[in-house]
């Protein structure tokens, strides 16, 4: 029996030693905000590091974890922000047909193409608009179509039919509304 229980005594100190999960909860805490610093998981990493501390105050390694999780949350929060000042979209035409409509003098215009959100945030209520213009370069039409939630990276196709005066030519533009 006495050798038992020092065997077992012995197996303890050796376990909380070498394993994190066996040794205090405060470690256990660290041990998980480190796991998640590793991965890049900056905000479960503060909360680790943040219950590390309510259990053990005096605890340096979950200060600095925590420090350290702060700071890169922080500069995540100034990445974002600038990301977010530039809506950039790509346009790319599939088809453009233009039919004279004789005697009215008008023209039948069909514009199909893609719109790419090349930003690194979603957006709503992107307006695609198509301008044309006469030979003087003066605005005579504008009409304009919606597409709602275009995510980061995402194409979406668009469509134009319409029905207009003669134009010299045309422009489209894609605006976050």
């Amino acid at each position: 029996m006495r050798i038992f229980v020092c065997f077992t005594a012995a197996l303890l100190i050796i376990a909380s030693v070498t394993s994190p999960c066996l040794a205090d909860l405060s470690e256990v805490k660290v041990y998980l905000g480190e796991k998640f610093l590793r991965d890049s998981n900056f905000l479960k990493a503060k909360e680790a590091f943040k219950e590390a501390i309510e259990i053990n105050f005096a605890n340096d390694r979950a200060w600095k974890g925590y420090e350290q999780s702060v700071i890169e949350l922080y500069k995540l929060k100034i990445t974002n922000q600038e990301m977010i000042l530039e809506p950039r979209f790509d346009i790319t035409y599939d088809d453009v047909k233009i039919y004279p409509l004789g005697r009215f003098g008008k023209k039948a215009v069909t514009i199909r193409g893609k719109v790419k959100n090349m930003s690194d945030i979603g957006f709503d209520n992107v307006e695609i608009v198509i301008t044309f213009m006469n030979e003087e370069g003066k605005m005579i039409k504008e009409y304009g179509t919606f597409l709602k939630n275009i995510d980061p990276k995402e194409q979406k196709p668009f469509s134009f039919t319409v029905i207009t005066d003669e134009f010299k030519e045309y422009r489209v533009e894609v605006h976050n509304r």
